[in-house]
């Protein structure tokens, strides 16, 4: 991880939650961890202590109380496709016009 992410970490959680790198990293982290579910439930609990960002919460909290995660984690997995492409769209809208 880069040096500003590790520094991010000792901040107060309100603003952990508002840095946009601090979460990409922490949401990476989890999926890995979480595809790796059962063999990495120990560390999935280790870095669940420090935070858990927003958009994993529910697919952590799954693994905490061995809940099985597989089938609903493609929704996931899903989810952030689609935000994605709609944060990052090149397609230009025909509704924009110059008045």
């Amino acid at each position: 991880m880069k040096q500003s992410v590790l520094d991010s970490a000792q901040l107060p959680l309100i603003i952990r939650e508002r840095d946009v790198e601090y979460q990409f990293h922490r949401i990476v982290l989890f999926d890995r961890l979480i595809k790796g579910y059962p063999y990495t439930k120990v560390m999935v609990v280790k870095e669940a202590r420090i935070d858990i960002p927003p958009l994993v919460r529910p697919h952590v909290w799954a693994v905490i109380l061995d809940i099985n995660v597989r089938p609903s984690y493609q929704h996931f997995n899903d989810a952030i496709t689609t935000q994605w492409e709609l944060l990052y769209r090149d397609s230009v809208v025909g509704t924009e016009t110059v008045v």
